[in-house]
């Protein structure tokens, strides 16, 4: 069968690879239909790496993905063949301190798939996961919408986990790539009413507006930021892992404001400015993945499906995964969402 693998910096290939099939009882066997392409792939695309997490080429890509549930073990009892399933990427074991405290995104014991030394992703005609990892979805509901479930359920889990949510609460984004535009579709649907968008390209920064931003500009356009709320911002959404979008945050937060870290940096390190984050008292918030909203975001976009269908703005076969993969780390093409199909 196909599967697609980052085969060195900047270099996809296509590999003629076994197939998988089901060895324990819990498993299910998907004929794998959709696959999104995420930053954190291009980050092993570009770098190679994210943190301690270093690609061993050739590695297989992909987590965010659906498709047809095609055989299962004799344990399975949620899904059956001819299923449409979308996949959540976490394999997590059910039984460390983390998973018992209603914490299975930070399973002390996870596997994730396409993450190097975990999991290969599923980037591939088919593949094999627990049965925990598959959730049924609306028969209505295409592949590519399927698949992206698994970054809305970022976004919506930020958006709750930030526990900011009065109507009245100035909210920016910085950043409208995919996640944060889940942020944004979140946030509207919490019923927020004024959310500010930044964003250095303009093709993206225009776009946050179609998909209901209050307003939205250029990170150098900071005087006409602040005039959005003139005693700051209650909550800011951090969605590009810039050093650059950081330091803005800390700049527009109102004292007392909440800082929510959702993008993965391209190093290691980024700094904080200590003066302004203490005479502000910010709170700072990482989000890692998510955590008991996949569900509810496969019933965001079965309630809106054309809403989310036109942030998929590019989709691929197989052969051309090379081209998927390029032209979403170059920004090319005014490409938001890129959907690699089989």
């Amino acid at each position: 069968m196909k599967a697609v693998k980052i085969s060195g910096i900047r270099k996809i290939g296509v590999y003629d690879v076994a197939e998988s099939n089901i060895v324990k009882d819990d498993e299910v066997k998907v004929a794998i239909q959709s696959v999104g392409v995420c930053g954190s792939d291009i980050h092993y695309y570009n770098e190679g790496n994210i943190g301690s997490q270093v690609v061993e080429y050739p590695w297989g890509v992909g987590h965010e993905a659906a498709g047809r549930v095609l055989a299962v073990g004799s344990e399975v009892k949620d899904v059956k063949p001819g299923d449409k399933v979308a996949i959540e990427p976490t394999v997590y074991c059910g039984e460390c301190s983390e998973c018992l405290n209603d914490r299975r995104h930070t399973c002390l014991n996870q596997k994730f798939l396409g993450c190097p030394g975990q999991m290969e992703g599923c980037m591939s005609e088919t593949f094999v996961i627990p049965q925990i990892c598959c959730v049924k979805v609306p028969d209505h509901l295409s592949p590519q919408l399927a698949a992206f479930a698994e970054p809305l359920s970022i976004g919506l889990y930020a958006y709750k986990l930030s526990a900011m949510h009065q109507k009245d609460f100035k909210v920016a984004i910085l950043g409208a790539g995919p996640i944060g535009l889940t942020v944004l579709a979140s946030c509207l649907h919490g019923e927020q009413k004024h959310i500010t968008v930044i964003e250095p390209l303009d093709y993206r920064k225009n776009f946050a507006k179609e998909c209901g931003a209050a307003a939205s500009f250029t990170p150098d356009e900071e005087e006409e930021i602040k005039q959005q709320a003139s005693l700051g911002y209650d909550v800011v959404y951090e969605c590009c892992g810039k050093q650059e979008a950081l330091d803005q945050a800390l700049r527009i937060l109102k004292p007392g404001g909440k800082l929510m870290f959702v993008g993965i940096p391209e190093t290691q390190s980024l700094s904080y400015n200590m003066d302004l984050m203490r005479r502000k008292e910010i709170c700072v918030q990482n989000v890692r993945r998510q955590n008991n909203s996949f569900e509810e975001a496969i019933d965001m976009i079965a309630q809106n499906p054309d809403y989310y269908q036109k942030m998929i703005t590019h989709n691929y076969t197989v052969d051309e995964s090379g081209q998927a993969f390029e032209n979403v780390a170059g920004y090319r093409d005014n490409v938001i969402k890129a959907m690699v199909n089989f």
